[in-house]
């Protein structure tokens, strides 16, 4: 015949609760001390990982995504040849006519390509493309239509550089 004690151990079992510890009373017997069952989602996981992990797979994903970043890094770093270059640098404004954002992000700035309109000296327009990081803040800047303060060496368009702090 099943006790009171009995039923209340079923029922707690059948609610997920598991028995940690039986502590005597004295009077009226043992007090039931329990504790809901918590259910291990993890552990299963971790332990089917080290299986289905292809290392070859994941060392070429690797190695294309540091292509890729070296790509855009070497894309977003104007090329500076030597001093007398930077002696004929001048400054000049320029018209955002596109900005895209590119799928990466280095630390917390964003890779974004923008295709710009130079107004060189003597007002003769120079269609220039640029892969610019950005900060968050200054994503407002580059919206289509707005004008920037850039500089550039005469007869080399790849050494635009964008003046932000002008």
């Amino acid at each position: 015949m099943r006790t009171e004690r009995d039923r209340m151990i079923g029922r707690l079992r059948d609610a997920g609760a598991k028995l940690s510890n039986v502590a005597h009373t004295g009077v009226r017997g043992a007090a039931l001390r329990w504790r809901r069952a918590r259910p291990r989602r993890g552990r299963k996981q971790g332990f089917d990982m080290p299986r289905n992990l292809d290392v070859g797979a994941t060392m070429a994903q690797a190695s294309q995504a540091m292509t890729q970043a070296q790509q855009y890094l070497a894309a977003s770093t104007p090329a500076v040849r030597s001093s007398a270059d930077e002696a004929r640098r001048t400054f000049t404004t320029a018209t955002v006519t596109a900005a895209q954002e590119a799928p990466m992000t280095i630390g917390m700035n964003l890779l974004v390509h923008l295709e710009l309109i130079v107004q060189l000296p003597g007002g003769v327009p120079l269609p220039v493309q640029r892969t610019e990081q950005l900060s968050p803040l200054h994503l407002a800047r580059v919206a289509p239509g707005a004008r920037l303060e850039v500089s550039l060496v005469p007869g080399m368009p790849e050494s635009l550089r964008i003046e932000w702090g002008a």
